[in-house]
C-alpha cells in the first residue's frame, strides 16, 4: 500500500471513528442533552462533540486549514479540562478552595498553551505535493523556540491529567471509606463509582496518547524518517488516538453522568427524575437536619423509628380505622444509632368533622433513659424544666412537654405497648428559599424491620430496640422474614397556600407526572405491620393492591423503541457511506465495488437485527417477563468490527 494511500486512509479512519460513535450516541443525546434544561455542561458537550467532527473533518483536508484545526484542538482541550474542574468541584462538595486552585492552574497552563499555538501557527509551513496521482500536504515549521515550547507544553498537560486523577481518586477514597464506615451507599457511592470509572477511562487514553507522543519527540529514527510507512503508520495510530480521547472519550465524561441519571429513575424508583422536575424551580435542599456549617455526611440524611403497640395491635388498628382520637407512638432518632438524643412523638387522629386535624407533638430524651422511662422508673419532670433555665423553652412551652411525656408513660403501662416495628429511611427536603408555602420530601431505602419478641425470637430482649442493626441498609444480618425492602420512593407534598390559590406549575407537574403514583394517607407503620404481621393483623390497608402497579413501565417501553431507533441510525449511517462508494468509486475499481456491497449488506443486517430484538422485547415486556435479552453485550461490538474490517479492500 502506498503512503499516500496510507495518510488517507487513516484521516479518514478518524473521521469515522468519530461520526460512528456520533451516530450511536445520537439517540442518548437528544434525550440526555437536547431534551434537557440547558446548563454549562450541555454547552460543554455540544461544543466537544461537533468540534470533534470538524476536526477530524479538516484532517481530511490540506494546508491552511491546519492552522484552524491546531485552534481547535487547543480550545477542546480548554472545554475538556472544564468539565473535569466541574466534575472535582462537585465531587469535593463544592469547595471553594479547590475550585481557585483548579482555575489558576488551568489559566496558567492553557495561556502557555496559547501561546505556543499562536507560534506554530504563524511559523506553520505548508507545501502541497502531487504524489502517486493524489495531492498531498506537507507541513513543517521554521525557528528554534518550537523545539521547546512544544515539548514543554506536553509535560504541563501530563502534570495537569496526573493533578486531577490525583485529586479524584483521592476524594473518592475518601468518601468510600466514610460509606463503609457508616455503612451507607446507594445513590452517593454510585454517584462516585460512575465519575472514577469515566475519569480513569479517559486517563488511560491519554497516557497511551502521550507515551505515543513520546515516542515519536525523543526517537531519533523517526526525526529524520517521518515519511516511511512504518513511521506513517505510527504517526497515523497517533491521529487516531487523539481523535478518539478528545471527542470520543471527552463527550462522554458528561454522557455517562447524564445516562446513569436517567438510569437512577428506572432503577431507583424515579427519584432522580422527580428531583429534576423540583430543580426547575432552583429549590433549595436538606437533609433533616440541616446544618450549613457542617459538611454533610450520608449519615445526616437517616430517619429512624421504633413504633410501639400492644401484640394485639391495637394502635395500629386504630390508625387504620381512623378512630377518633387514636394515637400512634414511636421513639425517633436521626443519624446512626450512636446519637445521644431521642425523641419520644405522639400522633393524634382528629376527625374532619371535628375542625381539627391530626396532632403531632414530641419531647426529647436522652437515650440511656429511655429504658427507665418506658418502664416507669423515671419521670421527665426535671430533665425537661431545666430546658426553661436554660433559656431553650418558655415555661408554657415545657409544662406542655411535661404533660404529654406523662401522658405517653401512662397509655405505655397501661396498655402494655412494647417495641413493634422499626422504620429506616433517607430523607431529603425540598423547599423555595425564603418561601414556605411549598415542602416536599423524598423518603428512599424505606426498610420496615421486626421489633418484637411475640413468636419466641428475641429482636430486642429487654432493650427499646434492637441492637443488631444500625443504618446499615439494606439490612442483610436481618432475616428475610424479619424484613420489608420498600421498593418505591415515599414523596409528600406540603402546601401552605390560601383558600382558591394554585399551587406551582412544577408542583403539580410533579403530583401529576407518571413518576408517582397517589397514596392519600400513607402509612409507613400499617404497612409494615400488614407484611411483617398478617397473622395479627384484623384490616389491611387500602393502599396494598397498589403495590403492584408498575409506574415506571411506560419508561421501558420508550427505551426498547430508543434502541430500536439507535440501530436504524447506524443503518442509515453504513447505508450512506455504501451509497458515497458507489458514486465515488470507478466502475472497474473492484475494492471499492466490494467495500460498497459489504457495507449495504451490514446496512441491511442492521435493520433485520434490530427490526427482530425490537419485537422479541415488545413481546416479553406485553408478558411483564423480566427475563430475556434486554441487554446485548456482542452483537454491537461484532458490527463494529465488521465496519473496521470493511475498510481492508479499500486500503490494500
Amino acid at each position: 500500500m502506498s503512503q499516500s494511500n496510507l495518510g488517507s486512509g487513516i484521516a479518514v479512519a478518524a473521521f469515522v471513528a468519530v461520526t460512528y460513535d456520533w451516530s450511536l450516541t445520537f439517540a442518548q443525546e437528544v434525550e440526555l442533552i437536547w431534551r434537557q434544561h440547558w446548563s454549562l455542561m450541555t454547552v460543554l458537550y455540544l461544543s466537544t462533540r461537533y468540534l470533534g467532527i470538524v476536526y477530524a473533518a479538516m484532517a481530511i483536508l490540506c494546508v491552511i486549514i491546519y492552522i484552524v484545526q491546531i485552534w481547535v484542538g487547543v480550545l477542546v482541550s480548554a472545554l475538556l479540562w472544564v468539565i473535569i474542574i466541574a466534575r472535582l468541584h462537585a465531587m469535593y462538595q463544592q469547595s471553594r478552595k479547590i475550585l481557585i486552585f483548579l482555575v489558576v492552574t488551568f489559566l496558567a497552563i492553557n495561556t502557555f498553551d496559547g501561546v505556543d499555538a499562536v507560534l506554530m501557527a504563524t511559523h506553520a509551513a505548508g507545501e502541497e505535493l502531487i504524489l502517486f496521482g493524489t495531492y498531498q500536504c506537507t507541513i513543517g515549521y521554521t525557528g528554534d523556540a518550537l523545539v521547546v515550547l512544544y515539548p514543554a507544553s506536553w509535560i504541563l498537560s501530563i502534570v495537569w491529567e496526573v493533578l486531577t486523577l490525583c485529586l479524584a481518586v483521592w476524594i473518592s477514597v475518601k468518601h468510600f471509606r466514610e460509606l463503609r464506615l457508616h455503612a451507607a451507599g446507594g445513590i452517593i457511592g454510585d454517584c462516585f463509582t460512575v465519575l472514577m470509572k469515566t475519569h480513569v477511562v479517559y486517563f488511560a487514553s491519554f497516557v497511551a496518547v502521550s507515551c505515543l507522543e513520546l515516542i515519536t519527540e525523543f526517537s531519533p529514527t523517526l526525526s529524520t524518517s517521518q515519511y516511511l510507512l512504518e513511521d506513517l503508520t505510527l504517526y497515523g495510530l497517533i491521529q487516531i488516538s487523539v481523535v478518539v480521547q478528545m471527542f470520543v472519550l471527552g463527550p462522554r465524561l458528561i454522557l455517562g453522568i447524564r445516562e446513569y441519571n436517567a438510569k437512577l429513575v428506572a432503577d431507583s424508583d424515579a427519584a432522580t427524575g422527580m428531583t429534576s422536575i423540583v430543580f426547575q424551580e432552583r429549590v433549595h435542599i436538606s437533609t433533616s437536619i440541616f446544618n450549613a456549617e457542617k459538611e454533610f455526611e450520608q449519615k445526616d440524611a437517616a430517619i429512624t423509628s421504633i413504633y410501639f403497640d400492644n401484640e394485639d395491635l391495637e394502635l395500629d388498628l386504630g390508625r387504620l380505622e381512623k378512630t377518633e382520637g387514636a394515637e400512634a407512638i414511636r421513639l425517633q432518632w436521626y443519624g446512626d444509632t450512636d446519637v445521644k438524643t431521642i425523641f419520644v412523638e405522639r400522633k393524634t387522629h382528629r376527625e374532619d368533622w371535628t375542625g381539627e386535624k391530626f396532632v403531632k407533638a414530641r419531647f426529647p430524651i436522652k437515650e440511656n433513659l429511655v429504658n427507665a422511662f418506658l418502664r416507669g422508673e423515671y419521670t421527665m419532670d426535671v430533665e425537661l424544666q431545666a430546658l426553661v433555665e436554660k433559656g431553650k423553652k418558655t415555661q408554657a412551652e415545657v409544662d406542655s412537654m411535661i404533660q404529654l411525656a406523662s401522658e405517653v408513660q401512662y397509655r405505655i403501662l397501661t396498655k402494655q405497648l412494647h417495641p413493634v416495628m422499626r422504620t429506616f429511611y433517607n430523607r431529603t427536603a425540598f423547599q423555595l428559599p425564603g418561601d414556605p408555602r411549598v415542602r416536599i420530601s423524598l423518603d428512599t431505602e424505606l426498610t420496615m424491620v421486626r421489633e418484637d419478641n411475640w413468636d419466641g425470637q428475641t429482636r430486642t430482649g429487654d432493650n427499646w430496640r434492637r441492637s443488631d442493626i444500625g443504618i446499615d441498609h439494606p439490612f442483610d444480618q436481618v432475616l428475610a422474614a424479619d424484613k420489608e425492602l420498600f421498593k418505591y420512593g415515599v414523596l409528600e407534598v406540603k402546601l401552605q397556600t390560601q383558600f382558591g390559590q394554585e399551587p406551582p406549575k412544577w408542583v403539580t407537574d410533579l403530583v401529576q407526572s407518571h413518576l408517582v403514583e397517589a397514596v392519600p394517607k400513607f402509612s409507613k407503620f400499617i404497612h409494615g405491620c400488614a407484611i411483617l404481621l398478617p397473622n395479627r393483623v384484623d384490616l389491611v390497608p387500602f393502599w396494598l393492591p397498589q403495590m403492584d402497579t408498575d409506574i415506571l413501565k411506560p419508561k421501558v417501553y420508550f427505551a426498547n423503541e430508543r434502541t430500536f431507533l439507535k440501530w436504524l441510525s447506524f443503518a442509515v449511517l453504513i447505508g450512506t457511506i455504501a451509497t458515497t462508494l458507489l458514486n465515488f468509486v470507478p466502475a472497474d475499481d473492484p475494492r471499492g465495488l466490494i467495500s460498497a456491497a459489504l457495507f449495504t449488506l451490514a446496512a441491511l443486517l442492521a435493520i433485520a437485527y434490530s427490526a427482530i430484538i425490537f419485537v422479541y422485547r415488545a413481546l416479553r415486556l406485553r408478558a411483564r417477563s423480566a427475563e430475556g435479552l434486554y441487554y446485548d453485550k456482542y452483537v454491537p461490538t461484532i458490527f463494529a468490527l465488521c465496519c473496521w474490517l470493511r475498510w481492508g479492500p479499500t486500503l490494500v
